[in-house]
């Protein structure tokens, strides 16, 4: 007897009967009739059996296999009623062996494997190849699977001369294994998907689960950070160390940026030349999305710098504007201590890490790039075409060869380019431009913060705290000093106070330029800006050339004399460097942008002609009997 006080019939899957024949639906309809009468109590059996034609016993059935689950748990429910559907999988009762003419094998694989379970094992090892029990060089074909299993078979004495199944089919039960394998991987979705590669792994992982997100709507709310490197080959010209001007190719840079949620309006980007991007090249364009905008000198013909084509340009308040949140993969430079602290205790925003390579997380900034490549780059002579059998990709070292084409000329592309994406229509945001989405929201009095006043010269967006102890020593005449990277500092006041001798400052470093530092008594007392010792305080460098070119001289690749200059040596280390090497061409490029933002450094200076190179070094010079007089950077 059924309890009639259990059954919910809210929780029972509905039938769209519309999709249904005539024939179905009528024998549908009177199925549900029965059910629904029963269960509401509203008629006896006697007159639901009249009414429908439908037996008490055949009824009970019904409602049974309406109470049935499927393999998630959920009642079958009025889906039962649906004529013909199967709500059990069909089992066979008959044997599967022996050889007949007109023998219907329905259902015999199943049964099949049933009898021979380690048979089922096999083949969802195949299918499924466990990679900690061997190597697997591919995942196997199915024609490889059928014969491995008729393998297996016959090693199991199951024998083709007594007409066993499979022997005794046609093709050796080879479609009944297909359609078995098919069923396999559909009900093993997560298994089956990382044999097709890593974007298709990505996709079922991070698309169609988890709620809803959240509809963003004002400005600044969140914004999206990411690094995509630009499908372009690139060249620079430089000096080789035998004086001989050459372009060469350079590896493929990157290009930062940040993008507003609400609005879809790129706040700010930053181009870097290294192979991978660091922190620090985070941290800048975060600075660059905040302080108002400043476009390169545009030095290609015809192009000039875009005067309405960014917020801080267009809608003054929001210059020093800063976000919310901000949405990024956490990559290694993303999650910095540094990054994480600046954005927490600068700019006062959560920092949202989402998986790396997952560009379903972050669509906005993702299809700002797509957007980018197609609207620009996939243009271009020299581009390297989305993927290497892209057509496009044509000879693209050589054509940015020829045409010298440069990370500079890029990055003044890039400008116009960004300056075009934020004012074009988009659907998204109700066919407004980005900068006038934001324009109106903000005339709406939509709230957002911006930059404290105190840090709006914008050191603190790439400065990191530490603490050194002071050294020096009266009898001996050393004065007061700090060590900090291989490299002492001190001012004035420091200079004369043995006092402080063995007391940890706290520092405050631009990791921009660390030519000074901030440093501050164990009260909180300022000391003073402390100026790095010899040529190391004259031009600016940043804390990652720092680092690099101390593991040049501590593997002995770099040898320095007190009054030498570090950075004419790397540069000259470089040149060398770069005739075989892409990646020391990067670094060469990183050095003329340098130049190019700070002119003041760029001199006529001479370097002296014995350069402190390896033993190695220089023996390959004397072999090649080249005069090494003056060396110059590139204007």
């Amino acid at each position: 007897m059924i309890n009639k006080e259990n059954i919910s019939r809210d929780l029972w899957p509905s039938v769209n009967i519309e999709c249904l024949s005539e024939r179905d639906k009528k024998i549908f309809l009177n199925r549900k009739y029965a059910v629904d009468a029963y269960i509401d109590n509203n008629k006896s059996l006697k007159e639901i059996g009249e009414t429908s034609g439908i037996a008490r016993s055949e009824l009970y059935r019904m409602i049974g296999r309406c109470l049935d689950t499927n393999v998630e748990g959920i009642p079958y429910g009025y889906t039962a009623l649906i004529p013909y559907k199967r709500t059990i999988e069909y089992e066979r009762k008959q044997t599967i062996n022996g050889f007949k003419d007109d023998q219907n094998l329905t259902g015999a694989f199943n049964k099949f494997l049933k009898i021979y379970p380690q048979l089922e094992e096999f083949i969802f090892d195949l299918v499924f190849p466990n990679k900690r029990r061997g190597p697997q060089s591919s995942v196997l074909r199915v024609k490889e699977i059928h014969k491995k299993f008729i393998q297996e078979c016959k090693r199991l004495d199951i024998s083709p001369d007594n007409g066993d199944y499979p022997f005794n089919t046609e093709d050796y039960a080879k479609r009944s294994l297909y359609r078995y394998i098919d069923n396999l991987k559909s009900k093993n979705p997560s298994k089956t998907i990382s044999s097709y590669g890593s974007n298709a792994k990505m996709l079922y992982n991070n698309t169609g689960i988890g709620g809803s997100p959240k509809n963003i709507e004002r400005p600044f709310e969140r914004v999206e950070f990411d690094g995509h490197k630009i499908d372009v080959s690139l060249a620079i010209k430089y000096t080789t160390l035998e004086g001989d001007e050459v372009v060469e190719s350079i590896e493929r840079i990157w290009l930062l940026a940040i993008r507003d949620c609400a609005t879809r309006v790129v706040l700010g980007y930053h181009i870097c030349l290294a192979k991978e991007y660091s922190a620090l090249d985070v941290l800048l364009c975060i600075k660059k999305s905040i302080l108002p905008h400043k476009s390169p000198n545009f030095t290609i013909p015809g192009l000039n710098a875009p005067e309405k084509g960014y917020h801080s340009q267009v809608i003054p308040e929001t210059k020093f504007a800063v976000w919310g949140e901000i949405s990024m993969d956490n990559a290694k430079a993303n999650l910095a201590k540094i990054v994480k602290d600046i954005c927490k205790k600068i700019i006062g925003c959560g920092v949202n890490a989402g998986p790396v390579a997952t560009p379903t997380r972050r669509p906005i900034i993702e299809k700002f790039f797509d957007l980018l490549e197609e609207n620009g780059f996939h243009r271009l002579t020299n581009t390297t075409g989305s993927k290497p059998s892209d057509p496009r990709r044509k000879d693209s070292e050589n054509e940015a060869k020829k045409y010298e084409i440069t990370p500079y000329e890029i990055e003044q592309l890039v400008e116009i380019l960004i300056a075009q994406e934020n004012n074009r229509p988009s659907k998204g945001i109700n066919s407004l431009t980005p900068l006038e989405a934001m324009r109106q929201r903000i005339n709406r009095m939509m709230p957002f913060k911006t930059l404290e006043e105190e840090y709006r010269d914008g050191k603190e967006l790439t400065s990191q705290y530490d603490s050194r102890t002071v050294r020096g020593k009266i009898t001996d005449g050393r004065r007061p000093y700090i060590h900090y990277l291989g490299v002492d500092y001190r001012n004035e006041i420091l200079a004369d106070s043995f006092h402080l001798v063995n007391t940890t400052l706290s520092l405050k470093i631009d990791t921009d330029d660390l030519r000074f530092i901030s440093a501050f008594l164990p009260d909180g007392s300022e000391l003073g800006i402390l100026t790095a010792n010899g040529k190391w305080g004259i031009r600016k460098h940043s804390l990652k050339l720092r680092k690099v070119i101390n593991k040049l001289i501590k593997n002995g690749e770099i040898r320095l004399a007190f009054d030498d200059d570090p950075l004419d040596f790397y540069h000259d280390y470089l040149r060398e460097k770069g005739t075989k090497n892409k990646n020391s061409r990067n670094q060469i490029a990183q050095m003329q942008s340098h130049l190019r933002e700070n002119p003041k450094e760029q001199t006529n200076f001479v370097v002296n002609s014995r350069i402190n190179l390896t033993d190695e070094q220089s023996n390959q010079r004397k072999k090649k009997k080249i005069p090494a007089e003056r060396y110059f950077f590139n204007s």
